[in-house]
């Protein structure tokens, strides 16, 4: 069974698949705290998790941790809170994929100078021989990123 867990603004639909979170709960706790730090800020939206984060060693568990509150730090930075953003984590047994979604505040069209704070991620990221892309796409700002771990330390 994989295991997933949705944090959201509707508390129908906050919920955990499977409640043993094991070793990677300073991970999902990260996760829940910046999804919650958002919506204090007005923003709407979710962080979704699936697949078995709890499966990564501490250092991958550290990267993804600071890459993820980089994200999260750029949605409340640019993003419109009116609009929804979403960030899915999804691990698999030799990576993590990282997709965002989210749209820019109104007045601030171009996505020019927004990738100088991810520049040390897409630099490991790549180092790693994993994917990177961060493009505009219908309006919309949309970073992808497939991390390499390493589940034998």
């Amino acid at each position: 069974m994989t295991e997933w867990c949705v944090w959201s603004q509707n508390p129908l639909i906050q919920k955990t698949a499977r409640g043993d979170w094991g070793r990677d709960i300073g991970l999902a706790i990260r996760l829940a705290s910046g999804g919650a730090r958002l919506r204090r800020m007005g923003c709407v939206g979710d962080v979704i998790v699936a697949g078995g984060i709890d499966a990564l060693n501490n250092s991958d568990t550290v990267f993804v941790a600071d890459f993820l509150r980089e994200l999260l730090g750029n949605i409340a930075r640019y993003a419109d809170p009116t609009q929804r953003y979403e960030v899915l984590v999804s691990a698999a047994q030799d990576h993590v994929t990282i997709d965002v979604t989210d749209r820019p505040r109104q007045g601030d069209t171009t996505f020019e100078g927004r990738h100088s704070g991810l520049a040390y991620y897409r630099e490991r990221v790549l180092h790693a021989h994993g994917d990177w892309d961060v493009r505009e796409k219908c309006g919309q700002w949309v970073p992808h990123a497939s991390v390499p771990v390493d589940n034998a330390g």
